[in-house]
Parts: structure tokens; C-alpha cells; sequence
């Protein structure tokens, strides 16, 4: 994490609602500063590796109420918010937040001091927007917690107005305030379900833990992560379109509404009924085959020449049904299965085809649970060739990939995220420091964040450690150390990510 703060904190970095640049005192830009350093300094913090356990169950936490469909299309934004969330809200084992254990530093200056000392009992809350000045910010009132204040900088998506609904955290920088991170504005209509969901949910929370001092602020906390998950449900529902992609609405007529909802149905039915023939058949000896299963024939070339024909006879049947409208399955599934994707990743059928000699990584024996799975380890082979990388070296990387997917069936929606986190993953494993965060964030345009989540998520997930042998086979600088200090090498190849 300490190469992607800069996406963090999108706020104090200006927005593009922010109007011109304005001069300002000396002593606002000295606050402006400080708090940049010190949101630098906090992110760096959260995300260092000791804390990889305790933010991947974060994230399960926090994204449990969230429509998968949301998390799609705002997947950056999410994990920013997730992100700010854990440093300000998430209780560590311990019984205290990231915040609170950073702050406890003595290393900080007195400036950055007084700051934390504001910011670690600042809470998500609700605000309206009173007024919308491009010059100056955003007026909003905090309907909660009863404050009005000035936001100098914003980063909001959807359109904000007056009335408009935003859920933020707040943070004090001198005598001005900033959002600490970017967020959705819902319109005013959205106002009264969401404090309605608010009200009967602290109700509840009360009956069960009191209503005494500081009730609010503990709620607040408690119940963020569930707060943001209703927010972005109103923010989904308000600006995205309804459910077949008609823009029109609820005004679409009901029978053509219940026909597409029939034909989805039918459509589900269909693939789950499917997925779990086709899962016992590439198992299933077939005189087509000669009496072997799909699976022994993908090994050689001949059977793969008799496999290819099958499945081509199966992919017609299915686009006539697709042409008629009916129900249909995608036998790319199959091929997945397989490990036959269209010439995307070949199988080695035999150990003389020379896969050594053009650098290709051998990928038999995976049997990739997904389409999308396959492909990305496709594009990390290039990648990697790209870079010449040594066969080794790849194909522990793609073993790597593999082993995660076996194990945590991982929804795809950035291929090339997933590419660069394997990367560097890889890189962490072997040490090399000369791949970082940041570096791959540019080069592959993706949010420097969300690459660091996803590499917690493999570390979590794999329980890497340096010089991993699983997927690390070279000589590293502890070798034989076993044979002179073996209490301090099982410490060094102990060592976890």
C-alpha cells in the first residue's frame, strides 16, 4: 500500500466540481500540506502487510449487503471507501481501529497531532447539501449529528444540487473541511428512505445495547459499513437503468416486463442445469472419444483432433437455439473446463513440442474452473514473456493464479488488475524490488488501490511467504543456510508477505 495512497484520498487532491484556483493564507496552506503528508503517512500505515488478514475480512464485512451488480460498475470508488473505512472504523484485534493505532506514534509532528486528534473520532454521517458553490465547495448540513459546515474540495459521483444526499466522513485541516474520500450523491428523494432505514435500524441497535452517552457516534461506527451498503443500493437505484435495460423505466409495459423476466429465468435454469451436466461429462468415457473421457483426450493430439470435432458439433446446436431465441448454453464453458480455449492456451500434448525453446509456459494439468480464469493467466503469460521472464518464473506465477482460483473462485472484473497483482505478488515472493505498486498502477491505467487489495486478497488467501517454494524455485540469498543456522532460516522462509 505504500505506493498507492494517491488514490485513497481523492478529495485533498482538488476535484473536477472544484472551481478556480484561489490564493489562500500561509497558514491554511501549511494546515493543506500537513494533512497531505499525514494522509499519506496514515494510508502507508493501513496498508502494510501486517495488516492483510485483518483487511481482507474487512472487505468481506463491509461488501456482505452489497448488490455484486454495484461493486461491477463502481468497483474503484468501493474499494476507496472500503479502504478509508478500515483505517477509521474497523476495530483490529485489540479492540481498536488503524487510526487509533497510528496515532498512538510518537514520530509525529504537532500539527499532524492536532489533526489525527480530530479525525479519529470523525464519523460517516449523512449530509444535505445546502448550497453548491464551485467556487468555494459544498455547504452541507449534517442531518444526524446537527452541523453545517463548508467542504473546500469534493469528489462526488452522480449529480449533486441542492437538496442532494451525500454519506461522508468529514476532516477538520485547520479552520476548513474536507471529505476524506469520494462518494455517491443520491438525489433529495432518496432522503427519507434512507434515514427511515437509519431509524428503525438504531432502534434496534439501542434495544440491544443501550441509548447512553456517545450512543450516535458508537452506532455511527458500528453500523457504517451496513449504512453504506443502503446508500449505494438508493445510489444504484437512482442512476442506473431498470433491470432489462429499459430506459423507460417502470413506464415499460408489465407483459413485456414478465416475458424478458420468463425468458431470464429460463436462461438460469438452463446454464445451472448445464454447468452441472457438462461438469460429470468431460468425466464420462464416450464412444465418440474411443471409449476415453473429453478430459484423456484434450492430452493428445489425436484425441483433441476427435474433442475439437465433438465440441464444434455442440456449439453449432447451441447458436440454433440462440437464433431461435430459445435457451442456450455457451460450450466455451466446456472448453474452459477443458483447457481449450480457441488456440488462447494450448495444452502441451507431447514433451517434444518445443514449448521450452519459445519461452511458452507449460499449462497442462490446469483445469481451470472458469473462462475468465483462463484467460487472465493467458495474459499474464504474455505479460511475462513480454518481460523475459524465465520459463521458472512463469510458470510458478501461473501456478500462483491457479491455485487461488481453485481455492477462492474469485469474480472477475478487471482482467489485467488481476494480471499485475499475480505480478507483484510474484515479485514480493522473490524480492525483487524492483517491481512496485505504483509503477505497475500506471503502466496497466488501473487504480493503484484496488491492485493492493487484490494482492492482500492473494496473500490472505495462499498464505504466501518470501521464497515461497510453491511458486519459487531459484537460489535465493539465504541458501544453505539450513546447514549452518537452521533456526534463522525457517524464520527467514517463515516470513510472510
Amino acid at each position: 500500500m505504500a505506493d498507492n495512497i494517491d488514490s485513497l484520498f481523492p478529495s485533498r487532491k482538488g476535484s473536477k466540481n472544484s472551481g478556480p484556483a484561489s490564493i489562500i493564507s500561509l497558514d491554511r496552506y501549511r494546515w493543506r500540506k500537513t494533512g497531505q503528508v499525514l494522509r499519506r503517512k496514515l494510508g502507508e500505515f493501513a496498508g502494510d502487510p501486517v495488516f492483510s488478514k485483518e483487511f481482507s475480512r474487512a472487505q468481506q464485512l463491509y461488501l456482505v449487503g452489497v448488490n455484486p451488480d454495484i461493486v461491477d460498475e463502481n468497483e474503484d470508488m468501493i474499494m476507496e471507501r472500503c479502504f478509508e473505512w478500515f483505517i477509521f472504523d474497523y476495530v483490529v484485534d485489540g479492540g481498536v481501529t488503524p487510526i487509533e493505532i497510528f496515532a498512538a506514534q510518537n514520530t509525529l509532528s504537532g500539527m499532524e497531532k492536532k489533526l489525527l486528534n480530530d479525525w479519529t473520532g470523525s464519523r460517516l454521517s449523512v449530509f444535505e447539501v445546502k448550497e453548491v458553490d464551485l467556487g468555494s465547495g459544498l455547504d452541507i448540513e449534517d442531518i444526524l449529528l446537527s452541523r453545517r459546515v463548508m467542504v473546500n474540495n469534493f469528489d462526488v459521483a452522480g449529480k449533486i444540487e441542492k437538496g442532494s444526499i451525500v454519506y461522508m466522513r468529514i476532516l477538520r485541516v485547520g479552520d476548513e473541511y474536507e471529505f476524506s474520500t469520494g462518494g455517491f450523491g443520491l438525489p433529495p428523494a432518496c432522503a427519507g428512505p434512507l434515514l427511515e432505514k437509519i431509524r428503525v435500524d438504531a432502534g434496534k441497535y439501542a434495544s440491544r445495547k443501550g441509548n447512553g452517552r456517545f450512543f450516535l457516534e458508537k452506532y455511527l461506527r458500528e453500523r457504517a459499513h451496513i449504512i453504506n451498503s443502503w446508500v449505494l443500493d438508493l445510489a444504484h437505484r437512482s442512476y442506473s437503468p431498470d433491470l432489462y435495460g429499459d430506459e423507460e423505466g417502470l413506464a415499460a409495459d408489465f407483459s413485456g416486463i414478465r416475458d424478458k423476466m420468463s425468458k431470464k429465468i429460463a436462461q438460469h435454469i438452463t446454464d445451472a442445469f448445464l454447468d452441472d451436466y457438462y461438469e460429470r461429462w468431460i468425466n464420462q468415457p464416450l464412444q465418440a472419444l474411443d471409449g476415453r473421457t473429453p478430459k484423456e483426450s484434450g492430452r493428445t493430439v489425436h484425441g483433441r483432433a476427435k474433442l475439437e470435432e465433438l465440441l464444434k458439433e455442440l456449439e453449432k446446436m447451441e447458436k440454433k437455439r440462440a437464433r431461435k431465441g430459445e435457451p442456450h448454453y455457451d460450450i466455451s464453458k466446456v472448453r474452459t473446463r477443458l483447457g481449450l480455449l480457441h488456440g488462447e492456451i494450448a495444452i502441451k500434448a507431447d514433451s517434444d513440442r518445443g514449448q521450452a525453446e519459445s519461452g511458452q509456459v507449460i499449462l497442462d494439468g490446469f483445469g481451470w474452473p472458469d473462462r475468465g480464469y483462463a484467460r487472465i493467466a493467458l495474459l499474464l503469460l504474455e505479460r511475462l514473456k513480454s518481460k523475459e521472464y524465465a520459463n521458472e518464473r512463469m510458470t510458478g506465477a501461473i501456478k500462483l493464479w491457479f491455485d487461488y482460483c481453485v481455492k477462492d473462485k474469485p469474480r472477475i472484473r478487471k482482467e489485467h488488475l488481476w494480471v499485475a497483482a499475480v505480478e507483484y505478488a510474484l515479485a514480493r515472493i522473490e524480492c525483487d524490488n524492483t517491481v512496485s505498486q505504483r509503477k505497475l498502477a500506471e503502466e496497466f491505467s488501473i487504480n493503484a488501490s484496488s491492485l493492493s487489495e487484490k494482492f492482500r486478497l492473494l496473500c490472505s488467501s495462499l498464505d504466501l511467504t518470501v521464497f515461497d517454494s510453491r511458486y519459487f524455485s531459484g537460489k535465493t540469498a539465504i541458501d544453505g543456510l539450513e546447514l549452518s543456522d537452521p533456526v534463522l532460516a525457517s524464520i527467514f522462509y517463515d516470513l510472510k508477505l
